[in-house]
C-alpha cells in the first residue's frame, strides 16, 4: 500500500479516477489516468490501476465519486 497527501494550498493531486467494472465495494476507485504537472506524478508512486482506498487517511469506501473528487481537490464543504 502506499500513501500520497495533497500538498496544502493545493487544488487535487492530478490523477482520474474511474469506478471498478462491475462495482466493488471493497476498491471503489481505480486510478484511471495522472497528470504529469501533479503532485502524485511528481511523488511517482501512484500508478495508473491502484485502487484509492483511502485519501489523507479517510477511507473512501461506500463514498459517491463526487465525495472522492471534492476530497482529492481539497474541499471540504462538499464531504
Amino acid at each position: 500500500m502506499r500513501s500520497v497527501f495533497r500538498a496544502a494550498g493545493t487544488s487535487g493531486i492530478g490523477i482520474t479516477l474511474h469506478h471498478t467494472v462491475p462495482p466493488d465495494p471493497m476498491l471503489p476507485f481505480i486510478v484511471h489516468d495522472i497528470n504529469a504537472k501533479g503532485s502524485a506524478f511528481q511523488d511517482g508512486r501512484v500508478r495508473v490501476g491502484d485502487a484509492l482506498l483511502a485519501l489523507d487517511g479517510q477511507s473512501v469506501a461506500g463514498m459517491e465519486i463526487e465525495q472522492v473528487v471534492s476530497l482529492v481537490r481539497g474541499d471540504s464543504s462538499k464531504t
